[in-house]
C-alpha cells in the first residue's frame, strides 16, 4: 500500500469513529499541507467513500435522510409563522435582493413579505428562490426568480448542477436558509448534500445570511453540515429558545433573535 492509499485508509478509520473531521483535523492528522488535504479529500469523495461538507470530509451515510414538503409543513406552524413574520417586518428592506431557501419556515417568511408588500411597507425587492411555493406566493407580489434545475418532487423544489451553476450569477444583499439541526461542533445541518451544496454558494455571495428555524432543531441532529456558526449573521427562532441553547451559541459568536 502506497503513502497516499495509507491515508486514505487512516482517515477512514477516524470519520467511522468520529463522523467528521475539519481540514484542520486531516492536516493535524497525516502531518501534510492544506494543498494536500485539499487533494486528498477530492479523491475519497470521487471514490465515493466520504463527502466533502464545509469546512472539512464527513462520513458517507448508508442511507440518507428524506425530506418531503407536505409533512414537514404541519410541525411547529405556529412557531414557523411567527419566525417568518419577523423576518420579513424587521430584516428586509425596501429595494433588497434577497435570496429564499425552500422549506416550510421559509414559506411562511415569504408568506409574510406578500403581507408587507401589499400593505406597502416594502417596495421593490427581488427574489431568488429554488422553490416552487415560494415562487408561487410572490410571483404578483414581486420580481421572483426561479433557478431551474434537477426538480425535486417531495421537496417541491430544484437543486443540482444547473441550480449551482445559476446561484453563481448572482450577488445577494440578505440569504434566508432554513436548516434541519444544529450543534456546536457541526454547525448548521441539512438532511442532503444538494441543499448543502447550493447554501454554501449562497454563504458565499451573500452580504448577510439568516437561518430561520424553531427551537426544535436545535436538538437535531442531520445528515450533513453546509455553514459553522461565523458564517452566518444570525439565527431567527422563537421564544421556546432553552437559555442553555442561547449560552452556548453566544459562546459560538451566534446571535440569536426571538421572533415576537
Amino acid at each position: 500500500m502506497n503513502k497516499i492509499e495509507q491515508r486514505k485508509t487512516m482517515l477512514i478509520e477516524q470519520l467511522l469513529k468520529r463522523g467528521r473531521l475539519s481540514s484542520e483535523d486531516v492536516k493535524a492528522l497525516l502531518g501534510i499541507s492544506q494543498s494536500s488535504v485539499r487533494r486528498l479529500l477530492v479523491d475519497l469523495e470521487k471514490e465515493g467513500k466520504a463527502l466533502r461538507v464545509h469546512g472539512g470530509i464527513q462520513a458517507r451515510a448508508l442511507a440518507n435522510e428524506s425530506y418531503v414538503f407536505s409533512e414537514f409543513k404541519e410541525q411547529n406552524p405556529e412557531q414557523k409563522r411567527q419566525i417568518g413574520a419577523y423576518a420579513a417586518a424587521h430584516l428586509v428592506e425596501n429595494a433588497d435582493v434577497i435570496y429564499l431557501d425552500s422549506g416550510t419556515t421559509i414559506v411562511q417568511l415569504a408568506l409574510a413579505l406578500k403581507r408587507q408588500i401589499g400593505e406597502g411597507r416594502l417596495k421593490d425587492i427581488r427574489v431568488v428562490t429554488n422553490s416552487i411555493p415560494n415562487m408561487e406566493i410572490l410571483n404578483d407580489a414581486a420580481e421572483v426568480i426561479l433557478i431551474g434545475g434537477r426538480f425535486r418532487e417531495p421537496r417541491r423544489d430544484f437543486a443540482g448542477y444547473a441550480s449551482e451553476r445559476f446561484l453563481r450569477c448572482f450577488n445577494y444583499q440578505k440569504a434566508f436558509l432554513g436548516a434541519d439541526g444544529f450543534d456546536a461542533q457541526s454547525g448548521f445541518l441539512g438532511k442532503d448534500t444538494d441543499t448543502a451544496r447550493l447554501n454554501e454558494i449562497i454563504l458565499k455571495r451573500t452580504q448577510s445570511t439568516y437561518i430561520l428555524i424553531d427551537s426544535s432543531k436545535f436538538t437535531r441532529s442531520s445528515f450533513v453540515s453546509y455553514a459553522e456558526a461565523a458564517d452566518v449573521t444570525a439565527v431567527v427562532t422563537d421564544q421556546a429558545v432553552s437559555p442553555e441553547i442561547e449560552k452556548l451559541c453566544q459562546a459560538q459568536g451566534l446571535q440569536i433573535i426571538k421572533a415576537v
